[in-house]
């Protein structure tokens, strides 16, 4: 296992280390069946075809907060529309599939799934790859107060694409939201068609993203609390 000495292009320090020629074997044994917990929550993604293991070092706070903000804005949201108690969080449970293993910053699946759809295995995840209906992924700029949100859907062929992108950038005092509103489909997070007039389709709108951004932007200096509340 070898680290891999690629640097990122702004030079700064990152928190990540990508491990080449490790095989699966060495995975399951060191990190994904690792008896120590600290060990084996360090890992984010492994490819069994490349044999790539993407370590974290240590976690940024803007990182951390992305995730707990996007998971406190649909919590909110899916209240409003009464369907809080429907929805399971897995939280940061590690996932194993056909082309390696990643442990999202959050995952999600309906508390009745339909029948045949594998046990624990989530609908939604936040910033993973792998067989599940959305797979949303989190980009932070680390030299300006820029945030974009990808989400991933498995087209007819079942690769992956990206379906849709908003970005929410910081210009002066003005905040500008493009390709909103971020759209999560009802069918695709609950595996269900709706039934009542309050299941519908979750949308994270201007004023969600604008406060998603805020928070991560406040932690890294770009701006102040009152500049996005």
């Amino acid at each position: 296992m070898e680290p891999d000495q690629r640097k990122e292009s702004d030079d700064q320090d990152s928190e990540w280390v990508l491990f080449t020629n490790v095989d699966e074997k060495t995975f399951t044994r060191d990190f994904f069946n690792f008896p120590d917990k600290t060990l084996a929550r360090t890992w984010n993604a492994f490819d069994k075809f490349q044999n790539l293991l993407l370590v974290t070092m240590t976690e940024s706070t803007p990182h951390a907060i992305a995730s707990q903000t996007f998971d406190e804005v649909l919590t909110d949201i899916l209240t409003e529309m009464g369907l809080k108690r429907m929805l399971v969080h897995f939280g940061r449970s590690p996932r194993k599939g056909e082309e390696g293993a990643k442990a999202p910053d959050a995952s999600y699946m309906p508390k009745r799934p339909p029948r045949g759809w594998p046990k624990d295995w989530p609908s939604m995840v936040l910033e993973a790859n792998g067989a599940v209906k959305i797979a949303l992924i989190l980009c932070i700029e680390r030299q300006k107060p820029e945030l974009a949100i990808e989400k991933w859907v498995r087209s007819s062929t079942g690769k992956p694409r990206c379906e849709q992108r908003v970005v929410v950038k910081k210009f002066d005092d003005n905040i500008i939201v493009r390709g909103s509103p971020l759209k999560i489909e009802f069918e695709n997070l609950f595996l269900r068609e709706s039934h009542e007039p309050e299941e519908r389709d979750i949308l994270f709108e201007d004023e969600e993203l604008k406060y998603l951004a805020g928070q991560v932007w406040q932690r890294q200096g770009f701006c102040q609390a009152k500049d996005h509340e």
